[in-house]
């Protein structure tokens, strides 16, 4: 077979006029199903491409779009904010009302996500939420805790106080950064704070129990003693046929399940504790629940 010819007959597919043709026919009929859902004031799903200087770029049922900044899902007292964010919101999808749509010389559609569209947000006593630092102050933190939810419950700012931060540990912070806290119960109003470091470091070199959390979109988060945030480490001193073995039994660990951990160390920024997996039995019943559901559910995300 000559596969330069192979080659340029496959090019050749994708130059086709023909092909063109059939490919941009989908278009007026996605702008027809638009128009009569904008007519009927009815939602649509957009998905979050990037950020541009007056909103986000977003794609509404294949067509490109646009959602202002004012008229996205929630509302941040600045656009740097934003831009923090930004990278931890792309690609997630959410729900809006086609308000314009632009036919010439491009089709663009701008959508108004400020309608009702998010569960209920609940928080559980104990359990430990990331959120996505969006400003620093010299007084705190501003966390956004709506990322450990996946942004199903939309936004959900705290202020979290300085005093209660090791003070290397804020230095270090940036925006951007994810914040791990823990929800303390407070019947007043949602307060999450965070665990004490210094007493974190204590367990150092300490077996310790360690909880596991499914959170809502599958991730496994780690707690340590009921209090501090973990990290199972695989490093290369396990051979790599360990390394996948391990990997996997840690995939099919179920929610609130307990395990055996030694304490290694901190990670760089001091806030979570490193831990190695030291149960040989543990591992290997993990390991062996091939029908754990977790586990078809990572494949299918």
């Amino acid at each position: 077979m000559n596969w330069k010819n192979a080659v340029q007959k496959v090019k050749g597919l994708f130059t086709s006029p023909k092909l063109k043709e059939k490919n941009i026919t989908w278009i007026p009929l996605a702008v027809k199903s638009l128009q009569r859902k904008m007519l009927e004031n009815q939602t649509v799903r957009f998905r979050i491409l990037e950020m541009r200087q007056n909103g986000f770029k977003v794609k509404i049922q294949g067509l490109n779009g646009v959602i202002p900044f004012r008229f996205m899902p929630w509302n941040y007292t600045s656009i740097d904010r934003w831009s923090h964010v930004t990278d931890y919101i792309k690609n997630q999808v959410f729900k809006c009302k086609v308000i314009k749509l632009i036919k010439s010389p491009h089709v663009i559609v701008v959508g108004n996500g400020r309608i009702i569209q998010f569960e209920q947000l609940t928080f559980t006593e104990g359990w430990q939420y990331q959120g996505i630092i969006i400003s620093k102050k010299f007084f705190g933190i501003e966390v956004d805790f709506g990322y450990s939810f996946n942004w199903e419950c939309g936004s959900f700012i705290q202020l979290i106080s300085k005093h209660t931060i090791d003070d290397d540990l804020f230095e270090q912070m940036r925006c951007g950064d994810i914040y791990e806290a823990t929800y303390t119960g407070s019947t007043e109003d949602i307060n999450p704070e965070p665990p004490c470091i210094e007493n974190a470091k204590k367990l150092i070199n300490r077996h310790v129990k360690v909880m596991v959390k499914r959170r809502f979109n599958n991730q496994i988060s780690l707690l340590v003693n009921g209090k501090y945030p973990g990290e199972l480490a695989i490093t290369r001193d396990y051979k790599k046929g360990q390394r996948n073995y391990l990997r996997h039994a840690i995939e099919n660990l179920n929610d609130r399940e307990v395990i055996n951990c030694l304490a290694l160390g901190m990670n760089n920024k001091g806030s979570i504790i490193i831990l190695k997996w030291t149960d040989e039995t543990e591992i290997k019943n993990a390991y062996e629940r091939r029908g754990s559901p977790w586990r078809r559910d990572l494949r299918n995300i």
